[in-house]
């Protein structure tokens, strides 16, 4: 799921116009996913994973049925 997230804001980046606001933003989630993806599986940090995918499962399960946006994605890549 890290992964999808990470791969999604650097897709915004390059692919739509966004203001350096927006950019800072999208950079802020990027180095976020970026950090759970080097996560060791300590008990902490499996506490942080699954507090990180209850946040994000609706998000995620959304935008993988977001058929336009999949594409987008798939042309990006």
């Amino acid at each position: 799921m890290a992964l999808y997230f990470r791969d999604r804001a650097l897709f915004y980046l390059d692919w739509l116009e966004l203001s350096e606001e927006e950019i800072q933003k999208y950079r802020d989630w990027i180095d976020y996913d970026n950090e759970l993806l080097q996560l060791d599986y300590s008990l902490k940090n499996l506490s942080i994973l699954k507090g990180y995918k209850e946040t994000n499962e609706k998000i995620y399960q959304e935008s993988l049925n977001d058929e336009e946006l999949q594409n987008d994605l798939r042309e990006w890549r």
